[in-house]
């Protein structure tokens, strides 16, 4: 069944494609490789976004966002895709904006959807472990103390962890896992950089691949564009899973 857009969310599209059209080409990504940008994306850029909303589309307008859904964000998503924005995007608008809407608490909200909405927070969701994506897959613990809790373990392929203000972390428990805010600056927390190769911080995949085969081993290199995308193919399936991953995992969910 094809997927009808709404007047507003047709709107959002519109925008977003003319956006990152005319404000981050695969062009702006280059630059950012070959200048070593210390930051990975435009804090400038990052910061319209914000300012035109897109932070907030997945928060209730209860807790100061627009609550345009999943339908909205996925537009533009989808449009920063087509020229591969290095934005926090999904470390932020998507994972951490809707982690802290549905599962943080009044007090949490409070003290970080506000910076988050506008652009100041960033967070980084660090729930991986090992070379493949496995949520499932937790060593790192936590256990209460006097002052709260205390997280012992290293994560990997935390995206946009180098930059992020706020963590994400997947911990056990005795409830089994469990998420904590971790603001990065706490004492305790060492952050290592790992430049990947899409040239972003820490589905593709059949498109990238066929495009390498038309275009032939020259697809592997920078004259062509659709080496960028076959990188960040690659990378994504680490960070978030492959389709078979996916399949599989939906396939669990429905009892098969």
């Amino acid at each position: 069944m094809a997927l009808v857009l709404s007047e507003d969310a047709q709107l959002v599209r519109d925008q977003a494609l003319d956006f990152f059209r005319e404000k981050s080409p695969i062009l702006a990504l280059r630059k950012l490789r070959d200048s070593a940008d210390p930051t990975g994306f435009s804090r400038e850029l990052w910061r319209e976004m914000a300012d035109l909303g897109w932070t907030g589309f997945l928060v209730s307008e209860d807790a100061g966002g627009s609550g345009f859904g999943m339908v909205g964000l996925g537009q533009v998503l989808e449009a920063a895709g087509r020229t591969l924005a290095a934005s926090p995007l999904i470390s932020t608008a998507l994972i951490g904006a809707s982690a802290l809407d549905i599962a943080g608490t009044p007090a949490q909200k409070s003290a970080y959807l506000t910076s988050l909405l506008s652009g100041d927070t960033i967070t980084a969701l660090a729930s991986e472990e090992g070379s493949h994506h496995n949520p499932a897959a937790v060593a790192a613990t936590a256990r209460p103390s006097a002052d709260g809790w205390v997280l012992d373990g290293r994560k990997t392929f935390v995206l946009d962890g180098h930059v992020a203000t706020l963590l994400i972390v997947s911990a056990r428990t005795a409830a089994g896992i469990t998420l904590f805010l971790v603001p990065a600056a706490t004492q305790g927390v060492t952050i290592t950089r790992r430049l990947m190769a899409d040239s972003r911080n820490a589905t593709l995949n059949l498109a990238s691949s066929e495009g390498v085969q038309m275009h032939g081993g020259i697809g592997m290199t920078d004259e062509h564009e659709i080496g960028f995308f076959l990188k960040r193919s690659r990378v994504a399936e680490i960070t978030f899973g492959s389709t078979g991953f996916h399949r599989d995992r939906y396939a669990a969910l429905n009892g098969y």
